[in-house]
This record gives C-alpha cells, sequence and structure tokens, in this order.
C-alpha cells in the first residue's frame, strides 16, 4: 500500500505542478542549449579493486540540454545530461549508462499569495564512504547508485499592512534509490522515503524598525524504507533589537518533540 501510495502522491504532484507550469509558460522567454562532450579516460584500476587492478580505456559520451524560461511569474530551468560509457576492455558489461538532472520551478499562480515550487535531481552517490570511492566518472564500482530526489512545495503568503508577513508552506520529498538489498544495509544511509512537512512562519513588518521577530511552527513526518519511521513537531520564537548600528540583542527560545516509530 505504501508504495501505491507513493506512486499516487507522485502522480498529484506532477499534475499540479504542469497545470502551473502551463498557464505561465506563454508569457515567458524560453532557451534552449543543447552540447555534446566526447572524451577518452585510461585508468589502471577501472572498477577501483585493491586486490585485482585492471587497465582500460574508457570512452564517455555526454550530450546534455539546458532548457530555461524566465517570466513575470514563471521560472524554470532543466538540466539533462545522460552519460554513456563503453568499456573495451571488459567481456561482460562494456556498457554503462548513468542519467543526471537537475530540474527547478517556480510559479506564481494567483498574485503575491499561492505559488509552487518544484524540484527533481537524479545524480550519482556512493553507498557507503568506507569503501572504494572516487572522483573519476569513468571508473566502475557496485558501491555507486543512482538517487533520484524530487520535492514539491505549494505555499501561500499574506501581508497585514506593514505589521506582519505570514506564509503556510506544505513540502512533499521523495528520495529514490535504485534497488539492491545485497549493497542497501544501514551502514549505508540511503533508501527510498517519504516525508511530509507544514510549515507556518509570522514575520515582522516594516513598521517595526528596531524590534524584529519571527514565529515558527513546523510539523514533519519521514516514512524510510530501510530504517523507523519519525515525526518532528518544533516551534520557535526569534527577537532582535537594534539598540546602535553597531550593537544588538538577540534572544530566543524553542520547543522540539520527536517521535520514533518502527516499521511494520
Amino acid at each position: 500500500m505504501m508504495y501505491n501510495y507513493k506512486k499516487s502522491m507522485l502522480l498529484l504532484v506532477g499534475a499540479v505542478s504542469s497545470a502551473g507550469f502551463i498557464s505561465h509558460a506563454n508569457a515567458a522567454s524560453w532557451r534552449v542549449l543543447p552540447a555534446i562532450t566526447v572524451t577518452e579516460t585510461y585508468t589502471d584500476n577501472v572498477d577501483l579493486d585493491a586486490s585485482i587492478s585492471q587497465s582500460d580505456f574508457v570512452t564517455r559520451v555526454n550530450p546534455q540540454v539546458e532548457i530555461t524560461g524566465i517570466g513575470s511569474r514563471l521560472n524554470a530551468s532543466i538540466l539533462y545530461a545522460p552519460n554513456y560509457f563503453f568499456y573495451p576492455g571488459d567481456d561482460d558489461d562494456k556498457h554503462d549508462l548513468r542519467h543526471m538532472l537537475n530540474a527547478s520551478l517556480n510559479s506564481e499562480l494567483i498574485s503575491e499569495t499561492f505559488f509552487i515550487e518544484a524540484k527533481a535531481n537524479i545524480a550519482q552517490r556512493f553507498l557507503d564512504r568506507r569503501a572504494a570511492i572516487s572522483s573519476e566518472q569513468s571508473s566502475r564500482s557496485n558501491n555507486r547508485r543512482t538517487i533520484q530526489t524530487y520535492e514539491f512545495s505549494p505555499y501561500l503568503t499574506h501581508a497585514f499592512g506593514t505589521w506582519a508577513t505570514t506564509e503556510l508552506r506544505y513540502n512533499l520529498r521523495h528520495i529514490r534509490q535504485a534497488a539492491d538489498a545485497e549493497q542497501t544495509t544501514a551502514d549505508t544511509f540511503f533508501g527510498n522515503s517519504l516525508s511530509h512537512q507544514g510549515i507556518f512562519s509570522v514575520k515582522s513588518g516594516a513598521r517595526f524598525s528596531k524590534l524584529n521577530w519571527e514565529l515558527l511552527g513546523e510539523f514533519r513526518t519521514e516514512d524510510r524504507e530501510n530504517a523507523a519511521d519519525f515525526e518532528i513537531s518544533t516551534g520557535s520564537a526569534d527577537f532582535s533589537y537594534q539598540i546602535t548600528r553597531m550593537l544588538a540583542l538577540l534572544g530566543s527560545f524553542g520547543y522540539e518533540k520527536r517521535e520514533v516509530g518502527i516499521n511494520s
């Protein structure tokens, strides 16, 4: 049920994000920049294996496309760059394709009131930092996995004249890792997760020239595949009083409650 729930949430996010994207797409100025890079690399230890070193000439083909859109009520950026690697010295696994994506969207659906932010990231990460790692992308390793991160955040803002500004925000975050039961352990700190976060804040307005304050309340839950789920509730109040241009008094207090459950 959890995986179906995740898929439903992501479909909903995609539909709402697309609606906000399409509504302001025509008013934005768009730019598309394609590029391609081909490199040849020699390595004396292609598998990052300390016991048996294997050399190889690695061909890397890296096409990419960057799309940006800038408008009065829409800002969007997409960079997609797949990396294809060819290993001629290997008899079995000569080919490897790794994806890279960095995308962001910020759309103002209702002027100065309702906004939507969305982000997507696909990158390569090492599972266990205690194992062999390398900054050279042409190397191969069972310790490397594709990590996908998706975030969706609608929020409302309202100004009470010059007295205060409020913001109510919801944040949905989904992290997905390529499955491998043998490589994914409690020590790798990776695994699929789905988190919900609600934030409400009130900040002082321009009427307060010397005294500035902020009240913040937050509630967050996270469902994790390889660890216990948890909930966090926090509240805080921050104050500052400007005595002179060089001297200010600062004060803050807060509350936090954390509950950790056990996966069924």
